[in-house]
């Protein structure tokens, strides 16, 4: 916005129609740097007195180098067609004088493997890649998630996992999964109509993914019952317990087989 529209949006409009030109008996602000300081020293200016800079004085003679690199590249032309001759890179790539003496070195140097070396590579190689993610883990994350916050599920898994680390001085992953297989129930009642009055309570097998997802529930369940305020400590502290057989897990399991075998009667084979 320029200044003189700036003027006359402050002027009323009564002045306006009073005098042609109100604005010129104003004293307009201008910003300081739209100001003349009179005691600012002057700007420096280009000296164009100076000599230009006498670039012939270094007598700088190329054409016995121009000559050896077009010699060279001709030389290499000759041995890249098709005249007979075949490249080699031993003898064409080498410095003049020194053919073989780089690749007869770096043969000499070269570094064999061991016996040891040997037999631990063929131990390793018998041996299955680690997966990035365990499937195990990446379910369990998925069951503990809420409302779509699935890093916090996972930080609250990691720290349980290190607190196990911490207290029983082994793999927490593979304590973890123990956990699970030992806790989890084989058979759940089901009540099935029979198309009458009445309906029957047949026992039914589980899935492996069945089976884990239940007796995860019951560890958080009995998980968010403790009294730390940390939730991974209380889940850390319950895969402990679980771990050393103290958790009640292993009586909501005990109970489920028992109901089974109550209805076994009533399994059509």
């Amino acid at each position: 916005m320029s200044y003189l529209s700036m003027a006359l949006r402050v002027l009323p409009r009564r002045s306006l129609q009073k005098t042609a030109t109100p604005f010129v008996t104003r004293r307009l602000w201008l910003p300081s740097a739209c100001r003349y300081n009179s005691s600012a020293a002057p700007a420096t200016t280009i000296n164009n007195n100076q000599p230009p800079l006498d670039i012939t004085d270094k007598d700088i003679d190329l054409t016995e180098d121009v000559d050896e690199w077009l010699s060279a590249i001709q030389q290499l032309r000759g041995e890249f067609s098709n005249n007979g001759k075949t490249f080699n890179p031993e003898t064409s790539l080498a410095p003049p004088g020194e053919n073989n003496v780089y690749i007869e070195l770096m043969e000499q140097t070269q570094s064999k493997p061991t016996a040891a070396q040997i037999a631990e590579a063929t131990t390793l190689r018998a041996k299955e890649v680690p997966k990035k993610n365990d499937e195990l883990l990446e379910h369990c994350v998925n069951l503990m998630m809420r409302h779509g916050k699935k890093a916090r599920a996972e930080k609250f898994m990691a720290r349980a996992l290190y607190l196990m680390k911490l207290k029983l001085r082994i793999d927490p992953v593979v304590a973890f999964k123990d956990i699970l297989e030992r806790m989890s129930p084989l058979m759940i009642v089901k009540n099935f109509k029979n198309g009458t009055a009445k309906s029957t309570n047949i026992p039914v097998p589980l899935g492996r993914r069945q089976r884990l997802r239940i007796a995860f529930g019951w560890i958080l369940t009995r998980a968010s019952e403790r009294p730390a305020k940390d939730f991974s400590v209380r889940l850390g502290e319950e895969l402990i317990a679980a771990y050393n057989g103290d958790s009640k897990g292993f009586e909501y399991r005990a109970e489920m087989h028992k109901d089974a075998i109550q209805y076994r009667s009533y399994i059509k084979l």
